[in-house]
Formats: C-alpha cells, structure tokens, sequence
C-alpha cells in the first residue's frame, strides 16, 4: 500500500512538473518563436509596446553602427502584429499603434514600414478614433510621425476623419504656400533641438530652379527650421546657401540625410573637386539658449581616379571659424575653410 502511495505521489509529481514546465515554456515564447509557431497570445504578448522596444529591434543603431536583431526580417513581423490587432479578441492592442509612434524618430526600412502599416490601418478600419481621443501633445506627436516622410502633400482624406483639433495639427505640418510658388519638401525630420519638451521640425527644401530632376533634390537646397509651439510649428530658422550647389567638374551626390541626436543636428552631403576628388562632409549645429550654432565641420576624400591613395580627412571647430550662427553660414565657407 505504502509503495502504491509513492508510487501515485511520484507520478503526480512528474505530471505537475511536466505542466508546469509547458507553461513555462510558452510564457517564455520569444517573440521569433512566437511567429514561427503563430502563437497569437504569445505573440501580441512579447512584440514591443513603445517606440524603444520597437526601435531596437527594428531599427538601425547609430551609435554602436549596427542593425536591431529583427531588422532585416521587419515584413513579416510587423505585418502579423497588424493582422492580429484587426482581430476582435487583440483590438486592445491598437492602442500600441500610438505608444510606439510617440517620440518616434524616422528611419527608413522598418520604423518607415510601421508608419505606412499604421496609416493605412487607420483608415481600412476606421480608427480615427485612436487619434481623435488622444490628448492634445499626443496626437500631435502620433501625427507628426506617422506623415514624416510619407510626402509632402496634405492627407486630405485622413484629415477629413479628424476632429477640427486634429485636422488643424496635421495641416500645420505641410509648408503652406510663399509668394505664390509653392514648395516641394524632399525631407523632412522631426526631433527636440532646442530640448523645450516639444518637438521640432527640419524641413529640405527642394531647389525648384534647377531643371533636372535629381539636382533639384540635392543641390542648392534650402534648410527650414520649424519650432514647435504647443499644437503648431513655427519658422524658426532658414538657410539657403548651407547644401553643396552643382559641380561644374566633376560628378557628386550632393544632399545626403540628416541626423538629429540631442540638441546637435549634422547635415551629410557629398560635393567634389579638381574633377576626381569626392568630399564626404558633415557639418554639425548646437541649438544654445534658442539660437543654433556651427560646431563642428568635416570632410573625407576619395580620389576617383586613383583607389588607393589615402587622403587624411581634415576636420574644423569654431577655433578655425569662429561663432557662426545657422542661419548664416555659406557654403562658400567650406571652400575657404578647405583653400579650393
């Protein structure tokens, strides 16, 4: 009798064990395996619910210069994530559609991919109401990021779903109209230059006297500095003689990407000269109590014509160009600074 009790005990045991350790097993799904074995539960669970979570996965990391563990693979999860958030049973889940978008910064591949999906959720479903029972900061953000870099042209069939609040926010977004010529943004970026707690804006602006194109995007730009006042954006600085114009001898990319870290915004273009020799630049600003400054400019060099010569990259601060502020630096000021 004794042994048939142990006996039960010890089975009883390795059955409670044996269900435990399942549902630990599947308490513990990563977010990969949830996918593979298209565990809905374990997967809403474990796919990130801001925009920090969501970023170092998906995005690429500047500072350590490498992918998030999920970057290349960005499709097929963020795709599931809005397929189940569709779902009745997940609808709760929406609401992650504008924790991820606060604070979010562009980037292109996977953040990009989430700002096309949400948008278009939006809409298919009718969600408007995500945005229109936000507070006033938040839905200002959510629409600040979900239309960065989606174009420049106003959505007027998303504003139209929109609260008179809203509608008037996501308007404010787009450059309205100076002297009757109208502007074509080629970039725009959102972040916290002057650190006041409410986002900024820099507008590229597209050089309409160009004929061609591609020059029109990359050469001779305007830089737009937009302020962020409560539930608008202001103009805050312009520059029109920052970006490289178009070389007459040799053959350059020009305007590059821009990227904002704190309260320092670097500008990346690639312009030439003597006909081979391509320069790689950076010129970084420093917003200081509402003004922003030159701080940093750099140059790197590649000669066309010959691969593998090594031409040192030179580098200036403010100790070879003195207090500059945004709005009146030129780029005539790399050639003199460079001595061609």
């Amino acid at each position: 009798m004794m042994y048939r009790f142990l006996f039960t005990f010890i089975v009883l045991l390795g059955l409670i064990a044996c269900s435990t350790s399942t549902r630990l097993d599947v308490a513990d799904l990563s977010l990969q395996e949830s996918l593979a074995q298209k565990n809905e539960e374990q997967f809403i669970k474990q796919f990130p619910k801001d925009f920090d979570e969501f970023s170092e996965l998906f995005a690429w990391d500047g500072e350590r210069e490498e992918p998030g563990e999920l970057y290349d693979e960005y499709e097929a999860y963020i795709n599931y994530w809005y397929h189940l958030i569709a779902k009745e049973k997940f609808r709760d889940n929406e609401k992650y559609i504008l924790s991820i978008c606060q604070n979010a910064e562009w980037q292109p591949n996977g953040i990009d991919y989430f700002q096309d999906k949400a948008i278009a959720y939006i809409k298919e479903k009718d969600a408007f109401y995500l945005i229109n029972n936000a507070e006033e900061k938040e839905a200002f953000r959510v629409l600040l990021f979900l239309f960065h870099s989606s174009g420049s042209v106003y959505d007027e069939e998303f504003g139209d779903q929109l609260n008179d609040r809203n509608k008037e926010m996501l308007k404010s977004l787009f450059i309205s109209t100076e002297s009757s010529v109208k502007m074509t943004v080629v970039e725009t970026y959102s972040m916290d230059l002057d650190l006041d707690g409410v986002l900024d804006q820099v507008n590229v602006i597209q050089n309409s006297k160009l004929d061609d194109e591609y020059d029109k995007n990359h050469f001779g730009l305007t830089i737009q500095l937009m302020r962020g006042v409560d539930d608008r954006f202001e103009e805050w600085k312009r520059n029109e003689n920052l970006i490289f114009s178009v070389g007459s001898n040799c053959v350059s990319e020009g305007f590059d990407g821009v990227v904002v870290e704190g309260d320092k915004l670097t500008i990346f273009q690639q312009g030439c000269y003597d006909y081979n020799i391509l320069i790689n630049s950076s010129v970084t600003f420093e917003c200081v109590e509402g003004s922003v400054y030159l701080s940093n400019y750099r140059e790197e060099y590649f000669n066309k014509a010959d691969h593998d010569e090594e031409i040192p990259a030179r580098n200036w601060t403010s100790n070879d160009f003195g207090i500059l502020k945004f709005e009146d630096v030129s780029s005539e000021l790399w050639h003199k600074l460079r001595g061609h």
